[in-house]
Parts: C-alpha cells; sequence; structure tokens
C-alpha cells in the first residue's frame, strides 16, 4: 500500500466515498441478519 499526493487528492475522495457505501451498506445487512 503506498500513499501519493495524487492518491490522497484523487482517489483518496472516491475511496472514502466507497468506503463510507460499503460501510453503510453493511450495516444495513447486519440489522437485517
Amino acid at each position: 500500500m503506498s500513499f501519493n499526493a495524487k492518491d490522497m487528492t484523487q482517489g483518496g475522495q472516491i475511496a472514502s466515498m466507497r468506503i463510507r457505501m460499503f460501510s453503510q451498506i453493511a450495516n444495513i445487512s447486519n440489522r437485517l441478519i
């Protein structure tokens, strides 16, 4: 895992949004189960 300036600016924002969406889906799935 190497972190570059470009990754933190462009990829970092996209990754954080994906992580937030994944965490929300995980929380909903855990509640259903």
